[in-house]
C-alpha cells in the first residue's frame, strides 16, 4: 500500500513487484505499439503517478483500500480520467484494478518508461549534485554520458548538499558516485584501517619479543 504515496525518485521495490511491473508494463507498451501516441499515453501514465497521485489527498489510499470495492475504484478512474486520458491508459488502469495490482502503479510506470526508453535507444540517467548546476555544465555531463553509454541519454538531475560537492550518477542498477562526501569517506576508511593495522603491528611485535 505505501508504494502508490512514495515519492523518491530512484525508488527500489521487492522481486515480486518487479516482476509484475515488468509484466504489466510489457502489456501497455504491447498495447499502444500500433498506435501513433505511444508516447503520450506514457506521458500521461507518468503525470497521474507523479502529479496526481502525490497532489490529491487520500487518492492513493482510496486506490490501495482492500475495503473500497473494486467497482468504485474503476468508476472513479473512469470519472477522473475521461476526456482527459487515452482510453487506452484509462482501460489498462481498470485492469488493474480487477486484478488488485494498483498498489505496483508506481513500479509499473518506472519500468514501462525504461522500457520505453530501450525501444528508442535511450536511457535515463539519475544525476545528483550538492548544487543546481548551470545549463552548460548539465549539457556537459548529458554529452559525457551519451559517449560513455552509447545511448541517448535523459537526465533526471535532483539536489542534495550533503553530498557536498562532485555528483552521484545513476544508470540502472550501476552507480558512479563521484561526489565529495563519498570521497571523504573513503579517505577516513583508509585512516582508520591505517590506524589499525599499525595497532595489530604493534601488538604482534609486544607478544614476540
Amino acid at each position: 500500500m505505501a508504494d502508490l504515496t512514495q515519492t523518491e525518485q530512484n525508488e527500489s521495490y521487492d522481486t515480486d513487484q518487479q516482476y509484475i511491473a515488468g509484466v504489466y508494463a510489457k502489456s501497455l507498451l504491447e498495447a499502444v505499439a500500433a498506435t501513433e501516441n505511444s508516447g503520450d499515453v506514457l506521458e500521461q501514465l507518468d503525470s497521474f503517478v507523479g502529479d496526481v497521485l502525490n497532489s490529491v489527498s487520500g487518492l492513493a489510499e482510496f486506490l490501495v483500500s482492500p475495503r473500497i470495492p473494486s467497482d468504485d475504484k474503476s468508476k472513479l478512474i473512469e470519472t477522473a480520467l475521461r476526456e482527459k486520458a487515452d482510453p487506452i491508459l484509462i482501460n489498462f488502469l481498470k485492469v488493474l484494478n480487477n486484478h488488485g495490482r494498483l498498489d505496483c502503479l508506481r513500479a509499473i510506470n518506472n519500468k514501462a518508461k525504461e522500457l520505453f526508453n530501450e525501444q528508442q535507444g535511450r536511457i535515463e540517467a539519475f544525476v545528483t549534485v550538492a548544487d543546481q548546476l548551470p545549463a552548460e555544465l548539465e549539457s556537459t555531463v548529458g554529452e559525457k554520458l551519451k559517449k560513455m553509454l552509447g545511448k541517448e541519454v535523459i537526465l533526471s538531475i535532483t539536489t542534495d548538499p550533503e553530498i557536498i560537492g562532485g555528483m552521484i550518477v545513476k544508470v540502472g542498477d550501476t552507480v558512479y558516485d563521484s561526489s565529495v562526501a563519498n570521497r571523504l569517506r573513503q579517505l577516513r576508511e583508509t585512516v582508520v584501517d591505517g590506524a589499525m593495522l599499525k595497532v595489530r603491528q604493534s601488538i604482534n611485535k609486544f607478544a614476540t619479543e
